[in-house]
């Protein structure tokens, strides 16, 4: 097994291959084509290797403009809040065994089993309330006269907690 040295269709170091010795000749490899038996040299951050037909050439490689970081809208902003809000309702009714806060508050009108229809009253009053202090909330920003939460969890915070029904525990 000998390592050979790859490159592409510009000449530019790709990696190192095994080039294969030859069945029919032994001492003779077998050179995959765009390979080169020279290793490239050392390269740097931001360097390629490129081979020019008898030698490695190294290139430095551009630099691209930094990214300015992407100021979130407020449009973006809220609508992250409202998907946050939405997984932290769906949360909660899957600690109490259910897929999502749609499946719970479909036993709130089924009298088959007092528990369910407990927990489904509870959930769906409690989303109701949820959504109320998420609203207000969201009214009071877009006019301005407060400030957005500064994190998600700052907003479910001031959001209404879940309390269980005594007869559905």
């Amino acid at each position: 097994m000998k390592v050979v040295y790859q490159t592409n269709a510009a000449g530019q170091y790709t990696g190192p291959i095994q080039a294969d010795e030859s069945p029919l000749e032994p001492g003779v490899w077998l050179i995959p084509a765009g390979c080169v038996e020279d290793a490239p040299p050392p390269l740097g951050d931001h360097e390629i290797a490129r081979w020019d037909g008898t030698s490695w050439q190294v290139e430095t490689l551009p630099m691209a403009d930094p990214v300015e970081p992407h100021a979130s809208t407020l449009a973006e902003i809220l609508a992250q809040a409202e998907a946050a809000i939405d997984r932290w309702i769906n949360d909660q009714a899957r600690t109490l065994g259910y897929d999502s806060i749609v499946t719970a508050v479909s036993y709130a009108d089924e009298p088959a089993v007092p528990r369910y229809q407990a927990e489904g009253r509870a959930l769906r009053a409690w989303r109701s309330r949820v959504y109320a202090a998420a609203y207000e909330i969201r009214a009071t920003v877009v006019a301005g006269s407060r400030e957005m939460p500064a994190s998600i969890e700052a907003l479910i915070a001031e959001l209404p907690a879940f309390v269980m029904p005594e007869e559905a525990a």
